[in-house]
């Protein structure tokens, strides 16, 4: 299978992160969660 177009992708962390108040990532034995924090309103 072709790689992704970069231009058509991997811009999803940069929305979320631009869009929330807080944001992370955590890691453990479950595997990495990421989560954000956005404000209502």
């Amino acid at each position: 299978a072709a790689a992704p177009d970069p231009d058509e992708h991997g811009r999803g962390l940069g929305i979320v992160t631009a869009l929330s108040a807080r944001c992370g990532v955590r890691t453990g034995p479950g595997g990495t969660h990421r989560w954000a924090e956005v404000l209502a309103g």
